[in-house]
């Protein structure tokens, strides 16, 4: 049975999300960007607090490989989140 006791709370929204496909987990995620933008907060500042030793070579190669992937997302090349999260179970 999931608890309301706010310490609670991370672990009973982990199970919720659990049980979500992939759709409803899209939506979740932009109701949870909408409530903190709501409140001032940007959602993904904590990327920017990220330590990750990257030189600047490195850097130039992670960006690139981010717009190569932004790039087939745009050009409908995807996989279904749920797929993705399937293979990640079945490798546990």
């Amino acid at each position: 049975m999931l608890m309301h006791q706010p310490d609670a709370v991370p672990e009973n929204i982990r199970a919720f999300l659990d049980k979500l496909n992939s759709d409803e987990l899209v939506a979740a995620h932009r109701h949870l960007e909408q409530v903190m933008e709501a409140r001032g907060i940007d959602p993904y500042a904590y990327l920017d607090d990220i330590d990750d030793d990257l030189d600047e070579a490195d850097r130039q190669k992670l960006d690139a490989a981010i717009d190569r992937g932004l790039a087939q997302a745009d050009a409908g090349q995807t996989v279904p989140a749920e797929d993705v999260l399937a293979e990640l179970r079945r490798r546990r």
